[in-house]
């Protein structure tokens, strides 16, 4: 079926139905109200093999031929929420030891996995990645034509199509997630700020120099344009969930006034970044 399915390009219709379970997020929250559920999203189990065997040859693929973005640390060997932690406090360390000021923000996508365009996952497989020919043609006939329905005890709802999003509980759906934000790492690069990821979670943060006023404008310029990226991808910035800090290196002769313009409503004395809280003397007594 797997050897089939790779040299024809179709992926069989069966493999592509998934059956939802709502599951309560917290035990003896209130079962009437849908927003206490978590949707549990089932495969069928030769699926997950099939998706493991095009994993292995694409996730070989990316780093040997250089197409993945260096500071993604989700879903990859050997990365994990503490290796990009380590990385982004190293370089807010490194610049405060120098006597700089740093910005921080935190961006959050909302419901990111369940809103990807499959005809913009597939030109960036294919533009972005290299794959053509049948091996493209098997991922659009995994995406297209998926279906879901929803169970709950013995009783289940009609089936209905899939049209958007990565499968969830799927092997391959993380991994076409992290090719589906390529782009942002040129978008970061242009203005010249460091940033890394986690699944879809960002964090982009820079030095503010002292002899330009502490300006955060390339911060601000970013954000627009990140803003017009995500719209034309059909991703929406989850402002609710955004946030912003300032770390000031300890010295009594450096100005701490900064003037966050339009990111001001993003300020907060702690931040939450991939589950450590982070205040502004990096002291973590709020964590």
């Amino acid at each position: 079926i797997i050897n089939g399915s790779l040299s024809t390009g179709v992926v069989p219709a069966a493999l592509k139905a998934a059956v939802i379970r709502p599951t309560l997020k917290k035990t003896g929250a209130d079962v009437s109200v849908i927003e206490n559920y978590r949707p549990i999203s089932t495969l069928p189990f030769t699926s997950k093999l099939f998706e493991k065997v095009v994993y292995q040859q694409l996730v070989s693929h990316l780093p040997d031929s250089d197409l993945f973005e260096v500071f993604q640390s989700g879903f990859r060997s050997g990365h994990c929420t503490e290796s990009a932690l380590l990385r982004v406090l190293n370089d807010i360390y490194l610049s405060l030891d120098q006597g700089t000021s740093v910005v921080l923000l935190l961006l959050d996508l909302t419901a990111a996995f369940n809103t990807v365009d499959h005809a913009i996952l597939l030109d960036r497989l294919e533009r972005w990645v290299g794959i053509k020919g049948s091996a493209l043609d098997c991922f659009r006939s995994y995406l297209h034509n998926r279906t879901f329905c929803v169970k709950l005890g013995d009783v289940s709802s009609s089936w209905e199509g899939l049209r958007w999003g990565v499968p969830q509980g799927s092997i391959l759906g993380p991994l076409l997630f992290a090719i589906y934000l390529l782009p942002l790492g040129s978008i970061f690069r242009k203005h010249g700020l460091s940033f890394h990821l986690y699944a879809d979670d960002c964090q982009i943060y820079s030095p503010l120099c002292h002899e330009k006023g502490h300006s955060i404008q390339s911060v601000v310029s970013c954000v627009n344009e990140l803003k017009s990226w995500l719209m034309a991808n059909v991703l929406h910035l989850n402002d609710g969930k955004t946030e912003l800090i300032v770390f000031h290196p300890n010295s009594r002769n450096v100005d701490r006034h900064v003037d966050l313009g339009p990111l001001s409503r993003y300020s907060k004395p702690v931040v939450t970044s991939l589950g450590v809280k982070l205040d502004a003397g990096l002291k973590f007594d709020a964590h």
